[in-house]
């Protein structure tokens, strides 16, 4: 669906990004509140402020469908973002293990996979040069590199969340957009091979 204050969202979205970036890859043993619930809060006055400038603008309330969609694609962006840090979390634990699970592997990877689909068509970023770039099959993943294959699948994650275009709310930079679409693609491309090569080698076990 398509909404009429896009940038909106966009700018909202990335708000919600910011505060978890200042976060990303980081284990903290503080006891404090996490800031998130109150920079919510304040996201959601600044999405107020915004569709009474829009309604002052235009003469014509927001859409309430409208508006539940943008707060639906925020939640979501909140979501995803959350959960690629913990799976990136839980990837590296594995990566330090001998053995390997094959199983949690290719669940890893999937949900990977996944979050970082909605991550980048939720926030609205660039289409990357060369975006056909790596995304076809290059075939199977053998036993001896599946792990080095994580960690550089772990790279554009952290690549990602750590990307300075996040660390400004509402200010697009088009160069590191780029380049978190960029990650993103990467880590879509590579979650899906591993995904599939984890599965193969786990029925040949």
């Amino acid at each position: 669906m398509k909404f009429r204050h896009r940038g909106a969202i966009q700018i909202l979205s990335c708000a919600i990004v910011t505060v978890l970036a200042t976060q990303a890859l980081a284990q903290s043993s503080s006891s404090r509140p996490s800031p998130i619930d109150r920079r919510i809060e304040e996201i959601n006055r600044q999405r107020e402020r915004y569709e009474r400038d829009t309604l002052g603008k235009e003469g014509k309330p927001e859409n309430p469908a409208d508006t539940k969609a943008a707060q639906a694609t925020i939640l979501q962006v909140k979501q995803d973002f959350e959960r690629i840090q913990s799976v990136y979390n839980q990837i590296v634990s594995a990566i330090s293990r001998d053995a390997i699970d094959y199983k949690f592997i290719s669940d890893a990877t999937h949900e990977v996979k996944d979050c970082a689909n909605r991550l980048r068509k939720n926030l609205a970023l660039p289409e990357p040069e060369n975006a056909d770039e790596g995304a076809k099959d290059e075939g199977d993943i053998k036993h001896e590199m599946i792990k080095p294959s994580l960690v550089k699948l772990c790279r554009h994650i952290a690549s990602f969340v750590t990307n300075p275009q996040f660390e400004t709310s509402g200010v697009i930079d088009v160069e590191q957009a780029t380049k978190a679409s960029r990650d993103l693609k990467k880590v879509i491309d590579l979650s899906l091979m591993i995904e599939k090569s984890a599965k193969k080698l786990r029925a040949g076990q």
